[in-house]
Parts: C-alpha cells; sequence; structure tokens
C-alpha cells in the first residue's frame, strides 16, 4: 500500500483540494491532464506538476487533475490498469482548488469568457 492507493481494491482515491496539497508536499506528483487551452490561466502551483503520464515513473504518487473533477477518476482508474502503482484523482479539479485558495499561479490574459461553453475564448 502506497500513500492513497489500496491494490486491494483497485480503485483510485478521491482527494479534496486541502488532502492533495498535503500529499504534493510529502512528494506525490501532480498530474495535469487538461487540454492545452485550459493550462495557460490555472496553473497548479506545487512542487512538481506534469501533464504527460509517460514522464512520471510508475511507481511514483500521482495525484489526477482536470479542470472541475469529470474526466480525472476515469483516468486514475486507467493509470491503475496500466501498471501506476499509487493513484489518486482531484475532486472538483482546479475550480475545487480555485475555491479552496490553494497555490494557484493565474494569467489573467488566458482566462475563458463567453455567453456559451461552445463560444469560449481567452482574452489573447
Amino acid at each position: 500500500m502506497g500513500f492513497f492507493y489500496d491494490q486491494a481494491s483497485s480503485k483510485p482515491v478521491s482527494l479534496s483540494s486541502r488532502e492533495a496539497y498535503d500529499y504534493l508536499q510529502k512528494g506525490a506528483i501532480m498530474l495535469d491532464i487538461r487540454p492545452d487551452y485550459e493550462l495557460a490561466y490555472r496553473v497548479f502551483n506545487v512542487p512538481e506538476v506534469y501533464t504527460d503520464e509517460q514522464k512520471i515513473a510508475k511507481d511514483k504518487p500521482i495525484i489526477v487533475a482536470d479542470e472541475v473533477g469529470l474526466k480525472s477518476r476515469e483516468i486514475a482508474k486507467n493509470l491503475i490498469q496500466s501498471g501506476y502503482k499509487d493513484v489518486a484523482y482531484l475532486a472538483g479539479g482546479v475550480i475545487d482548488w480555485d475555491k479552496s485558495n490553494m497555490p494557484l499561479n493565474k494569467d489573467g490574459d488566458y482566462e475563458h469568457y463567453g455567453g456559451c461553453a461552445c463560444k469560449l475564448r481567452t482574452k489573447k
């Protein structure tokens, strides 16, 4: 058993922003799976953030994060099935991370705006 993964259940653990932050301070790695256009506005300000799981050793504890927490659980499950040993996911994604006042870098030029999700765009 690692940081947060119980191999008997084969399920990743859901973490709150505070829990994830505490694990990240103890050596866990954040895997940010958001598409490139979402990465520029809000950037996790933690010791190690990756956007490609291929660059992470399979024995490292990983916390998967996305924009709102919808895709991260499924990706975390896939990582476990692919042989990663210690995987959790961030409940609520970067949105809840931001609402919880966790460390985050923001670039206002890349904030999305628009009346409909299909028309979202950045200021730049």
